[in-house]
């Protein structure tokens, strides 16, 4: 690069016009990489925060499906408690079986004792 600016100078004022017009361009250049560097280093600031915020989220995210999870559970061990079962049918059946196993029982209990 000096060598070309030095052969331009060679060329009287036409070689300064050159000279200042390839500065100015050079100039024009370094501001528009300094700008690209310094959207860059933004952009990734940016990026890191959005990371960090995608973690935390995540982690909500985990959190809600727990908590979820042990509502159902709580849900299906409340409607057990309730009637034996989550429907009308499912409690109707339940009660017959344990009014089974409850003769059964008996039953073995009365062989026991004779």
């Amino acid at each position: 690069m000096l060598e070309f600016m030095r052969k331009l100078s060679t060329f009287g004022s036409f070689g300064r016009i050159a000279m200042a017009a390839i500065d100015n361009q050079l100039k024009r250049l370094e501001s528009a990489v300094n700008a690209l560097v310094a959207e860059q280093q933004l952009l990734k600031k940016e990026n890191e925060q959005l990371r960090r915020e995608r973690q935390e989220l995540s982690q909500k995210v985990d959190g809600l499906e727990q908590e979820l999870q042990n509502a159902k559970q709580n849900l299906q061990t409340a409607r057990m408690a309730q009637g034996l079962g989550p429907t009308p049918e499912d409690a109707r059946l339940a009660k017959a079986k344990i009014s089974s196993l409850m003769r059964e029982i008996d039953r073995c209990v009365a062989l026991l004792n004779d």
